[in-house]
This record gives structure tokens, sequence and C-alpha cells, in this order.
């Protein structure tokens, strides 16, 4: 099910009666005689009072009372979630009035796919969510997960939907100017490519919205996308919880003292025949065909693969590169000696905070590169062409591509063979991504099954 599912909740209201053991209700009307002779007085209990109250009246009273939210709610279901949401909002930021002014309401008129309908006014600062009375409230988490799955939402959190539109609320009332503006501007050039990792958003209001919610989930995100959030006229005086770090696998650790030490390791053990410019890069680079290996299950195969020093300095980001040959099916790598190597952990470190890489591990460039291996020799001719398809310009992904791809990174939307290759970094670093990209990754990869390490956070 989508968002735009919609189903039908009966709300009933459960009164509950205090009955005599005769089951006669107290509230009868004939008298009820009671022998008062043995009765003793007992000390006046103040807190035993008993208060039999409608949840929901309560619920709507504690949003206007206590978040000067003006909520005419008339389902119990939904109203528990927006409560959860809005206390939670509230306690990381520590105002309670963080909401004032927000009208809320239920509607059976709205359109039969639409779950939620925001209305607004600048003029008069005044900012409304309607609910559809006939969505399917109580089976709102599996709308959820379908709809992270599908990379529509930024997380499965319960609460996320809801999120999304105080998201929206609080952007309007933090500049209702503003807030207009985002509502009319779509992305601009490629800055798509940055912005639809956290969602399929189709406007900055709705990317702004949706960064807040993806941070009320704990996501975290790279710094660049904060940028874009600030420079798209979002609410920054925003707090957020302490976000889950981005996990970073260690892996197989090696400390050769000498570069000709980590060469003799990998011809002996796995047949690779390599140069290096760095001791660093050599420790690197075996520790990363180690653990590919493990994840293949089988120590051959990269056998045969050489790795030279190749001089580029057209590109001195490049550290290093996979070529393959159509013809004879072979591939091979190059090491560019131009690149200063000094700085392979910190250009790491800045890849991933501008969206471009998918983690902070310098060992990545390394998984990466051994991935398109694996790629190329499992099917040469079908990797052949769809990679040149894509590298002269003819095909790019589409829309839906586009959207996927995103959550892993904007290097990972150049092509199939880089979305792989990115998305085997982001798995080897234990990544857990929507159903839509693993879906996406099975159609595309040539390779050998892969065994993932154990996921330790999620991604969007």
């Amino acid at each position: 099910m989508g968002l735009e599912k919609i189903g039908s909740t009966a709300v009933k209201e459960i009164i509950a009666w205090t009955r005599t053991g005769a089951s006669k209700s107290l509230l009868v009307t004939k008298p009820v005689k009671i022998n008062i002779s043995n009765l003793r007085f007992a000390p006046n209990l103040a807190t035993d009072t008993i208060c039999i109250t409608n949840p929901l009246a309560q619920i709507n009273k504690q949003l206007k009372y206590i978040y000067g939210i003006n909520a005419q709610l008339t389902n119990l279901p939904l109203a528990k979630r927006i409560l959860t949401s809005v206390e939670q909002f509230c306690s990381v930021n520590k105002k309670n009035d963080l909401f004032n002014g927000l009208e809320l309401s239920c509607d059976a008129a709205l359109n039969k796919n639409s779950a939620f309908l925001r209305e607004y006014s600048v003029k008069d600062s005044k900012f409304t969510i309607k609910f559809n009375e006939k969505f399917d409230f109580e089976n709102l988490d599996s709308i959820i997960k379908d709809a992270y799955n599908m990379g529509k939402i930024p997380s499965d959190n319960p609460n996320v939907l809801f999120d999304i539109q105080l998201g929206h609320f609080l952007n309007f009332r933090h500049n209702p100017t503003a807030y207009h503006i985002t509502c009319n501007r779509n992305y601009i050039d490629k800055s798509e490519k940055l912005a639809l990792r956290i969602s399929d958003s189709k406007n900055m209001a709705d990317f702004n919205a949706n960064y807040i919610a993806g941070r009320m989930s704990g996501k975290t995100y790279p710094k660049k996308l904060y940028t874009y959030f600030e420079g798209n006229l979002g609410n920054t005086n925003l707090k957020f919880p302490k976000p889950t770090p981005i996990s970073i696998n260690q892996g197989s650790i090696h400390k050769f003292a000498k570069i000709s030490d980590a060469q003799k390791y990998l011809l002996d053990n796995y047949g690779i025949e390599a140069e290096f410019v760095t001791t660093q890069q050599a420790n690197l680079f075996a520790g990363a065909v180690d653990d590919m290996c493990n994840m293949v299950g089988n120590k051959t195969c990269f056998k045969g693969l050489k790795i030279t020093k190749n001089k580029n300095p057209d590109s001195l980001k490049t550290q290093m590169s996979t070529h393959w040959d159509y013809a004879t099916e072979e591939a091979s790598m190059t090491i560019n000696p131009a690149y200063n190597w000094k700085q392979e952990i910190n250009l790491a470190k800045h890849n991933y905070q501008t969206g471009f890489r998918t983690t902070a591990n310098p060992k990545d460039i390394y998984i990466h590169e051994l991935a398109h291996w694996l790629d190329f020799k499992g099917n040469p001719v079908k990797f052949g062409e769809r990679e040149i398809k894509f590298s002269n310009g003819n095909l790019i992904f589409n829309e839906y591509g586009k959207n996927v791809t995103s959550k892993v990174s904007i290097y990972a939307q150049t092509s199939p063979g880089e979305f792989c290759a990115e998305y085997i970094a982001g798995k080897y670093n234990g990544i857990q991504y929507p159903k839509c990209v693993d879906d996406l990754f099975t159609t595309h990869w040539n390779g050998p099954k892969l065994n993932f390490p154990t996921a330790r956070c999620r991604m969007w």
C-alpha cells in the first residue's frame, strides 16, 4: 500500500458503566436503601478521585492548553500519534509553544487519494492541517513501511508522516513568506541529485519538511544536506535528537611496514600483482581484498588482477580507476601517483560530507573498485553494453532510477556500474537501505552473491 491508500476507520467510543451485583445500574431512578448503621468515617482521600473522560477529547484539550494547538480531531489512533510527535518536537527543543497557532482537524470530504491537506495564509499567518477522516490510520505502520521501501519518505519511524506535516508548519511559522516561496521552488540544475537522497520530494518545501522529519527520526545526513536545507529557507532554529552516526567497518587490518610485503601477501594469497604509492594505500587495499573475498566466499575471485601506476595529471582527485577491455573481456586497475596520497583519509571524509560518496571510510574506494572488477567479470557483454550507453550520455536513469540511486550517493546516480559499486561499499559498512535500493541492485548486479556484514544502521 502506498500513501495514497485510503481505508475507512470506524471510531467507537467505549462507555464504562458501574453496576451492582444484581446487574442494576447505580444510576437508577429509584432510591437505593443502604444500611449505614455499621459505617465509619474514613480520611478524605483527595488523590483517589475517579475521573471518567473521553480520551479523544482529553488529547484535543492537551494539544490546546499545553501546546497552543487548536485541535478538533475525531480519530483516536490519529490523535495519539500526533500528540506523540508534538511531544517529541517540544521536548527536544524545550519549548511547549513550538506549535502555537497550528490548527488540526479531520475532514470526510477530502479527496479520496489524499491523506492530508495543508492550507495556509501568509497574510493572516494561519496554517491548518486537515486529515482525511476516511484514511486507514489504524494500519498506518504498514503504509509507512511500504512508502519508505519505495523511497517516498525519509524514514519508517511510526510517526514520520506527522513529523513531515509538523515540519511544514515549523518552516511556515519561522518565515511565512519564505515558506510560500519554497512551495513554488523546484530543484535547480542538478541539485535534485542531492535533495532526492532524503525522499521523493517534489519541491523545496517538501524537501525542507522531509529533512526535519528525517532528523527527528535520528538520521545522520552529510553536512551538504544541512547547507542545502539552510540555503533553501528551512527553519535552522530547530534542534533535533542526537543522530545515529554512520557506521565505519574497519574490517581486515594490515600493518605492513613495506610496500613489498603487501605485494607479496596479495600475490601469494590472491594471485594479484599490484603496485602502490604508499604503505597506507597498500595496507588499506590488502584489507579490502580480504573483506571482499570473505563476502564472496572465494579467495580466487580476483586471480589475475593487475594494478599498475598511471599518472593522471588531468584528474588529481582520482585515486584509482578500473579499466576493461570488451574485446578480450579482461580488466585491470591503475593507481594515480599524481594524487596527494597524504590527504587520502581527509578526502574520504570530504566526499561523504558533500554527499558524493556513501560513507567516510577510506577503504571504500578500494571496495568500490574491486566491486567493478567482479561486476565486469560476471558478465562482460552485459556490463559493457550498459556502461557504454551511460558513459556516452545516450542513457540516463529515469525518474524512478534517480530517486532510488540517490539513496546511496551522488556518484551512484552516474550509471548502473557506479550504483552497484557504491551500494556494495555502503552495505560493507553495515548500511541498510530501503527495499527499492536492494531491488535495483539485484537488477543490475552481474557479479557473484555477496554476504554482507550485519546491518548496523539505516539510511534515509
